[in-house]
């Protein structure tokens, strides 16, 4: 019975003394918070790579990662999370709250769209010292961040980390990563944004330089045009018969509407002119300088629509078909004339521009001096006080 007491005793104490060699095997290390100090990275990405980096040591054997650490509520202050420095106290009361024996510092920094870099060292909780560094570049997808932290963690914890020196350690670093620095990088991106936006500075250089070079052309073969139509009209000969003071009517049998070419200096617009009288039949000749022409149109046109008013009315009250035809013939008149007289006086609206200008032209090469006289209507204060009194006249315009 004893031996048997014995032997239970020494092997509860074999299993105490070997979980015990365990857990010294067992290194524990407290991840802190990602430091990120320009602020590009997100906060998604920081807890990937601290997740990433649990995961990756914990896998690794004799370490276990330990990411649960609050540095503000530890430490009671904000510097860590700007600058990324531990002071020697700090470390060692780390190790004493989370129990880790080392430290993991990482620092991330954006290196373009779809690149982030990573740096990371380990510190001893009981020396303060540096026990290893090293440095990766990957992806900021979940799958390569998880891959970069993989292999930061191997270069972290190799099989000499643990007792490698300050200079070894250097040593390392510089064999585990051969390319450019985090400095290096960020003076690459600087540099490389710096050129797009001179690129981008050309281009819209080139592009006001390629608009402003249009733009003269298309002056320049205006004047041209201006120039080519002016010195055909110079050439042509003045029509005889036409003196200054003319009627529209006597003096348009001397022009032709289809030989009009719209020069700089004329006065009247036949778009205008057509537009016009599209609304109100006879408008467009009254802005051409012809009321009495648009009366004209506008009067036919109203009477037009009184014709077809009166046959309106004849239909409304007929009681035969005999009596409702009188009343047909007024209306279908009527609208007959109230279309033809608007058709027309769109037509006539622009011809009437177009051969006025003309006109004008040879005027102003026939003589040096224009004179106008234009009716007009008026009222006038009368001096009794008694009121305002009309005043029907004509205006008289000389140009020189």
């Amino acid at each position: 019975m004893k031996i048997r007491i014995i032997f239970i005793m020494a092997a509860l104490l074999s299993i105490q003394v070997l979980s015990y060699g365990q857990e010294e095997q067992t290194k524990k290390i407290a991840i802190l918070e990602t430091v990120d100090r320009e602020g590009s990275v997100s906060y998604g990405i920081k807890l990937m790579l601290r997740s990433s980096l649990s995961y990756a040591i914990t896998n690794t054997p004799g370490y276990e990662g330990y990411d649960r650490v609050d540095l503000e509520s530890i430490v009671g202050e904000q510097s860590f999370q700007r600058t990324g420095m531990v002071s020697d106290e700090q470390i060692k009361k780390l190790g004493e709250m989370t129990g880790a024996a080392y430290i993991l510092v990482a620092e991330a920094a954006k290196v373009d769209a779809t690149h982030i870099f990573i740096t990371a060292k380990i510190l001893n909780v009981e020396t303060a010292r540096l026990e290893a560094t090293a440095n990766v570049q990957t992806l900021t997808e979940a799958k390569e961040i998880e891959e970069g932290c993989k292999e930061l963690a191997a270069m972290l914890l190799g099989s000499a980390a643990a007792d490698r020196s300050s200079a070894s350690t250097g040593q390392k670093e510089e064999q585990s990563w051969s390319g450019p620095t985090l400095n290096e990088l960020l003076a690459q991106q600087i540099e490389l944004r710096r050129q797009r936006q001179e690129a981008r500075q050309q281009r819209a250089a080139e592009r006001a330089e390629a608009k402003s070079q249009a733009d003269s052309i298309r002056r320049q073969e205006k004047d041209a045009f201006n120039a080519y139509v002016s010195s055909i009209d110079d050439a042509r000969e003045i029509p005889e018969g036409i003196y200054p003071g003319m009627k529209y009517r006597q003096y348009r049998k001397f022009y032709k509407a289809s030989d009009y070419v719209r020069m700089q200096g004329d006065r009247y617009s036949p778009a205008a002119g057509g537009i016009c009288s599209f609304f109100i039949p006879g408008l467009g000749q009254m802005v051409n300088g012809d009321v009495g022409r648009g009366f004209v149109f506008f009067g036919t046109a109203v009477g037009g629509s009184i014709l077809s008013s009166v046959g309106i009315s004849i239909l409304d009250n007929a009681m035969s078909n005999s009596e409702a035809i009188p009343g047909v013939v007024l209306t279908m008149a009527g609208l007959v004339t109230v279309l033809g007289t608007e058709i027309w006086s769109i037509v006539d609206g622009v011809r009437h521009a177009k051969i006025k200008n003309m006109y004008m032209r040879d005027i102003r090469r026939y003589s040096s001096i224009d004179i106008r006289l234009n009716p007009y209507v008026a009222s006038t204060v009368d001096i009794s006080g008694q009121g305002l009194t009309p005043a029907v006249g004509l205006s008289l315009n000389i140009t020189f």
